[in-house]
């Protein structure tokens, strides 16, 4: 995961472009049932895109997914768009939010579920259940909202309007 903070405009379009041919890959994968025109089992995505003997062909699916992806910075993103650039570690906002300094990132620095000491957690309930469980307790991941008078709001979900949109940017 990247570094929200002042990660480049094209290191953010690579991540993505990477992201996002990997899940091309993955879809064409399930779609063929996992064969190749061969009958050969098609290897999965890690194993594919790091096989040095198979650079021509990840650089393909690459080129498909960096037109695939709107242009870094335009207003134009789906949610869907919006939701993978989340998971990759970017903050995103509607582009109604900006004069507001509205957001949404992951609460936390990945999508899996998150070991928490005791002493760390945010509330005496969550610090008891945490003592409850030998001293730490397993976090979920979640979306949280920068909300317009700079609040952290955890838990956010989007609204319909949010989910149907297409005005989303990513902020690097």
């Amino acid at each position: 995961m990247l570094n929200e903070q002042g990660a480049p405009p094209e290191v953010v379009q690579e991540v993505l472009t990477e992201e996002r041919a990997m899940k091309l890959y993955d879809d064409y994968c399930e779609a063929v049932g996992g064969l190749a025109f061969t009958g050969d089992l098609l290897p999965k995505s890690e194993e594919f895109f790091g096989d040095p003997s198979m650079v021509k062909q990840a650089d393909a699916w690459r080129v498909a997914a960096s037109k695939s992806f709107p242009i870094l910075g335009t207003e134009s993103l789906t949610f869907g768009d919006a939701l993978v650039a989340i998971k990759a570690g970017f903050r995103v906002a509607r582009a109604q939010w900006g004069e507001l300094g509205m957001w949404i990132a992951l609460s936390g620095n990945t999508t899996e579920p998150t070991m928490v000491e005791a002493h760390n957690m945010w509330s005496q309930h969550s610090q008891n259940e945490a003592m409850l469980q030998g001293g730490q307790v397993e976090v979920l991941p979640a979306l949280i909202l920068r909300t317009s008078d700079g609040k952290i709001a955890m838990g956010w979900v989007a609204s319909q309007a949010d989910l149907l949109s297409d005005d989303w940017a990513i902020l690097a």
